[in-house]
């Protein structure tokens, strides 16, 4: 089997790391948020407020589909961002 980069050993073998678990993980603990995969969230743009889906986490970047948008949004997780219950 052959591992990537994101691979660790962990209970006496190697596995592959969920790099969008990790990322997700350190952005709640970094940012203090609630960010989770499918998480409602609210972008505050300057004309206007969007909602969509957290659909997963790029680093220290969320990336989020907007409502009636197909393609995915690169946000930073406190900027201009409401997360909804």
């Amino acid at each position: 089997m052959r591992l990537g980069a994101g691979a660790e050993f962990k209970a006496g073998r190697w596995a592959e790391v969920d790099e969008g678990s990790v990322s997700m993980d350190y952005i709640r603990s970094t940012y203090g948020v609630p960010a989770k995969r499918d998480c409602r969230i609210a972008f505050l743009n300057a004309d206007k407020r969007q909602e969509g889906t957290i659909v997963w986490a790029n680093g220290a970047y969320l990336r989020v589909r907007m409502d009636g948008e197909r393609r995915l949004r690169l946000l930073h997780p406190t900027w201009r961002v409401e997360y909804l219950p």
